[in-house]
């Protein structure tokens, strides 16, 4: 008779299941399961970790001009193992329904897991317009997770990487009222970027969410919480600049995103990121011991320094042990024009070249200090080539209020031209051993809308950035193989993407 109850009992469990059709996938101490409605619950199943969430939720989904796209019924499922240069792991995807009047879609969720990369979760989202109409897209979000507070004060800690003039911290509370949106293009002049990740943790458990793309990607990574609330609601989204005509038979595909849970705070969640990054291909240039040693920088004497200044010190930084000496501000014609002040420097570049040699007889190392990618708008440099600005749809030319100048485009070939010019004058003409590269327009640039560059999207500008980046590092380690190369994008959170 036990026994009959209990066969009775394990095939009532399966009938449940096969009809509530929940999945579960499991990494290290990340579990995630969704329903027959393809919605979503996420849990850290580490000792001592609560719940992080209450109940399923729609967490991916299309927002349309409509209506939105967040009621699916699930479909079919495929689960297998593989293999591929991250390494071994396994690939779950699920496919479900929507359907809202005339309109119908079919979402496709691409699950990946891997054994070397415990906790975390990769997600890239597929939709397939089946309906005979169009349909205009909006935003695509992923992630969408309402996480539970525990009884911290306050609520949350968190990791926000995003840029603002305000140079807010990066590692801030959430808690009463809240909301920071997270956009990870230009948020004010000169301001941009980041990192695409947010983590949010309570003292016994955390949750990160990001993308894994191999370039920067125009997205929003907000986290709001409502005083009333006893949780905050992080998610990642796309919007487009204009509604995308989602044409019948389609497909809209998200970037590839991630879910991952720890325990203690952000730490732990970036290094993950970064090795994830690392694996995928991207390759961090390799530590220059150089760039540790202690410098002595001409800005103590602002932007009026003289050379006797400069000179006269020099005894001092080496009687002082310090390695470096930086020229600073203020020894160039104008942000564009590199070649020197001849009020300061009358020989012109031989008196430059004859300080950095009067450096090296000290023993000393020295950097230069420059702007890249700022062109006043009373240079020679613009006067010549009118050409060279990153513009707005407008045709406007985009500002860097800072500098007072310019954005040139990064990814022009004459821009790219220039850059290289610039760089053989410091490190080969001048024989500079470094560069100091300074300012928060470094970090981002807007999409570059000029006609006369002939980009097949004006996004390539930003996206592409880091290829701007890449040609300094190479040409400048061409000149000096032991080059250290420095970059201030001040107040801003750091791109990933630049690091490299």
């Amino acid at each position: 008779m036990n026994r009959l109850l209990l066969i009775l009992t394990g095939l009532f469990s399966l009938l449940l299941l096969s009809c509530n059709r929940t999945i579960q996938i499991s990494n290290g101490d990340l579990a995630i399961r969704i329903n027959h409605k393809l919605e979503t619950k996420i849990l850290n199943t580490a000792n001592g970790a609560g719940p992080l969430m209450k109940d399923y939720a729609s967490a991916e989904f299309l927002v349309c001009r409509k209506f939105i796209a967040n009621d699916f019924k699930i479909g079919s499922t495929h689960r297998g193992y593989m293999r591929d240069s991250i390494g071994k792991g396994e690939r779950i995807v699920i496919t479900g329904d929507y359907k809202n009047g005339p309109w119908t879609i079919r979402k496709i969720l691409e699950y990946t897991v891997y054994d070397s990369f415990p906790g975390m979760a990769l997600l890239r989202v597929k939709y397939v317009n089946t309906s005979d109409r169009h349909i205009e897209v909006s935003r695509w979000v992923n992630h969408h997770y309402d996480i539970l507070a525990g009884n911290d004060n306050p609520a949350f800690w968190s990791f926000q990487s995003s840029s603002t003039g305000a140079r807010k911290d990066w590692i801030v509370p959430v808690d009463s009222s809240y909301y920071q949106e997270n956009y990870q293009g230009m948020n004010n002049s000169d301001y941009g970027g980041g990192t695409p990740v947010v983590d949010l943790w309570r003292k016994d458990a955390g949750i990160a969410i990001g993308h894994v793309e191999m370039k920067p990607r125009l997205v929003s990574l907000p986290v709001e919480k409502d005083q009333y609330d006893h949780y905050a609601t992080i998610s990642i989204s796309r919007k487009f600049q204009k509604d995308f005509d989602f044409a019948p038979g389609d497909t809209l595909s998200t970037y590839t995103t991630f879910v991952s849970v720890h325990k203690g705070d952000y730490f732990n969640s970036l290094r993950q990121y970064s090795s994830f990054m690392q694996k995928q291909g991207i390759r961090l240039a390799p530590v220059e011991p150089a760039a540790y040693e202690a410098v002595w920088c001409a800005w103590g004497y602002m932007r009026k320094v003289t050379l006797d200044e400069i000179t006269g010190t020099l005894p001092k930084v080496k009687e002082l042990g310090l390695k470096w000496v930086d020229i600073d501000d203020g020894y160039q014609q104008a942000e564009g024009d590199w070649d020197v002040n001849r009020e300061k420097y009358p020989h012109g570049g031989a008196d430059m070249r004859k300080l950095v040699d009067q450096i090296h007889s000290m023993g000393l190392k020295a950097k230069i200090w420059w702007a890249p990618l700022a062109i006043d708008p009373d240079s020679k440099l613009l006067k010549d080539n009118p050409d060279l600005l990153l513009e707005s749809p407008d045709g406007a030319p985009r500002f860097i209020s800072w500098w007072n100048s310019y954005y040139m485009s990064p990814v022009y070939s004459k821009t790219i031209e220039h850059t290289k010019g610039v760089l053989k004058m410091f490190l080969s003409d001048w024989d500079y051993d470094g560069l100091k590269m300074d300012g928060q327009h470094l970090n981002c640039v807007p999409p570059d809308y000029n006609e006369r560059h002939h980009l097949e999207n004006p996004v390539q500008a930003f996206e592409d950035l880091p290829l701007f980046y890449k040609m300094i590092y190479e040409t400048a380690r061409a000149y000096k193989p032991h080059a250290v190369l420095q970059i201030c994008p001040c107040g801003d959170a750091m791109s990933f993407y630049i690091m490299p």
